[in-house]
C-alpha cells in the first residue's frame, strides 16, 4: 500500500462522512503516527457515530466504491462495535468504530494537517494514547509501542488527563507501566 493510496482511499471515504453529515474522526495507527513515532499502517480507523438512517445511507452511498456489508454494519451500529469496508480499487480496509469508547472523544477532536494540504478531524493526543490503551490491554505490544511514541513526542501532551482516562478505562497499570 502506498501512501498516495491511503490518501485516496481516505480522502474518499472522509468526503462521504462530511457529505452525510456524520461526526467522526481518524483515530488508530494514522493517529499515533501523527502524534508519535510514523509507522506503516493496514488500514483506516475512524470512529464514527451513527444511527441505522444515517447508517444505511452511509452504505449506500460507499456501495459503489467499497465492499460494505450493510447487514453487519447495522449489527456493528446496534451493539456500538465495529463494521469494515473494502476499498474496491487500492483493496485498504477502512474500520468504521462505531460510538465513542472514551467519553467525550468527538468533542475533543482537532482539526489537524494528516494529508498534504488536507486538514481532516483527528483524535486528540491524549484520547489518541488512552484508545492504544485499551489496545494494549487486549495484548497488542503494537500499541504499547504506539503509547510510548506518543508520550515521548515533544509535542503538548496533558499527562494528567490521559492518566485520570486511564484509570476510567481500567488501564492505569499500563499506563504506568509504560511512563
Amino acid at each position: 500500500m502506498s501512501p498516495t493510496e491511503l490518501q485516496s482511499t481516505a480522502l474518499r471515504v472522509i468526503r462521504t462522512l462530511q457529505k452525510l453529515q456524520v461526526p467522526f474522526h481518524i483515530t488508530g495507527g494514522l493517529a499515533s503516527s501523527f502524534y508519535g513515532e510514523p509507522r506503516l499502517t493496514q488500514d483506516i480507523d475512524l470512529v464514527v457515530r451513527l444511527d441505522a438512517v444515517v447508517g444505511r445511507a452511509l452504505c449506500a452511498a460507499l456501495q459503489g466504491e467499497f465492499l460494505v456489508d450493510e447487514g453487519a454494519a447495522l449489527d456493528a451500529m446496534r451493539r456500538g462495535s465495529l463494521f469494515q469496508a473494502l476499498d474496491r480499487t487500492t483493496f485498504i480496509k477502512v474500520d468504521f468504530h462505531v460510538g465513542e469508547r472514551i467519553e467525550g472523544e468527538l468533542r475533543r477532536s482537532v482539526l489537524q494537517p494528516l494529508f498534504e494540504d488536507v486538514e481532516v478531524p483527528v483524535v486528540c493526543k491524549e484520547d489518541a494514547i488512552a484508545s492504544k490503551l485499551l489496545w494494549a490491554l487486549q495484548g497488542s505490544d503494537k500499541s504499547r509501542h504506539d503509547v510510548l511514541g506518543m508520550m515521548l513526542d515533544p509535542g503538548p501532551l496533558n499527562l494528567d488527563q490521559v492518566r485520570k482516562t486511564a484509570r476510567a478505562l481500567g488501564c492505569g497499570d499500563i499506563l504506568a507501566g509504560i511512563e
